[in-house]
Formats: C-alpha cells, sequence, structure tokens
C-alpha cells in the first residue's frame, strides 16, 4: 500500500507515485508501531473549585500596603511640571520654604544691633568716634533697607513658611532706620 503524507489518501502499489489529488510523492505505507497521527487523549479537567453562597470569612489583618505608583511619561518628551509626573488634573505641590524669611531675620539682627549701638552711645553708655558713628549708621541704613526689601517679599511670597521671623527682622531694621532718621533731623548727621 502507498499513502499520499499530505491527504492520507491510500493507493495499490501499482498506482502512480504521485497523488492525484495535491500531486505529492506517496510514501509506503508499513505497520507501524508509533503512528505520529494518531489520535492522543487528553488528561480531564480539574475540577472547578468548590463554589460558596457565603465568602470564606476574612482574617482581621488589614490588607498590605499599596506603594504608590505614578506613571512615568516616555522619554524625551516634556511631559509635565517637573521630575515627577503628576497627571493631567493634580496640582504640582509646591515646598514652603524659610530662607527669604531668615534672612530677612539674619540682616534685621546685624542692622537692629548696630542701631542699638549707636542709640547707648548717643545716650552716653560708652564713647564713639564720630567717623566710627558714620560708618556705623551708614552699615545700619544699608542693611535695614536690604531688610525691609527682603521682608516685604517674604510676606508676600505664598511659598514662604515662617514669615513672623521676616516681620521681627523688618521690626529691627525699621528701628536703626529711625534712629538715623532721629539723628538727621536734629543734628543732620549725615548730611
Amino acid at each position: 500500500m502507498k499513502r499520499c503524507p499530505s491527504c492520507q489518501r491510500s493507493y495499490a502499489d501499482d498506482a502512480a507515485p504521485f497523488c492525484v489529488d495535491d500531486g505529492t510523492r506517496l510514501v509506503d505505507e508499513a505497520p507501524a508501531a508509533y503512528d505520529p497521527q494518531k489520535t492522543i487523549l487528553a488528561s480531564p479537567a480539574p475540577a472547578p473549585p468548590p463554589q460558596y453562597n457565603n465568602p470564606p470569612p476574612q482574617s482581621n489583618m488589614p490588607p498590605p500596603p499599596q506603594p504608590a505608583w505614578q506613571p512615568t511619561p516616555p522619554q524625551g518628551q516634556n511631559w509635565g511640571p517637573g521630575p515627577g509626573y503628576y497627571p493631567q488634573g493634580q496640582a504640582y505641590p509646591t515646598q514652603k520654604s524659610a530662607g527669604l524669611s531668615m534672612a530677612a531675620l539674619g540682616v534685621g539682627v546685624l542692622s537692629g544691633i548696630i542701631g542699638i549701638m549707636l542709640f547707648a552711645s548717643y545716650n552716653g553708655a560708652f564713647r564713639m568716634t564720630r567717623d566710627m558713628a558714620k560708618l556705623l549708621v551708614i552699615v545700619a541704613i544699608v542693611t535695614g533697607v536690604i531688610t525691609l526689601v527682603l521682608g516685604v517679599i517674604a510676606l508676600f511670597s505664598s511659598r514662604q513658611r515662617s514669615k513672623g521671623l521676616a516681620a521681627v527682622g523688618m521690626v529691627l531694621a525699621a528701628f536703626s532706620i529711625g534712629f538715623w532718621i532721629f539723628l538727621e533731623v536734629e543734628y543732620g548727621f549725615l548730611f
């Protein structure tokens, strides 16, 4: 017997060497111990899990915390406001800083200390030369103006915290500038 390997049609031994249906070369059919075309039976499907009318009891333990995941934008594109990607509709968090308020306080303290030294010298607590007093008045005025500018910016900035520090620095600077104005009105100290 001969058989066509494509269509599995059988032919007699004296038939032509090619299949009349598809033209494939016929092969000799020998009784084989292993037939690769034989149907293989599959194992039965596993049983479905049992169905409960009531769900099984849950444990009293809270579920484990899930990490906060945010999708990252595609590389090479400018998506979002900065290094962290925030989906559309969410506000970009801003961090508040006390840097400007601290600067206003620091410069204001320096101006206030100089103003207090000048006031103490004026009241006779110690003697200061006129040239030294003029230099200290100029330094007090410059630091006072810087403090007032920094303080006003810190007070009106929405990104500044500790605005009270800026206000304290401004009060100290105002004392120094006010004392200089007093000296100018009374004595014409600098000009």
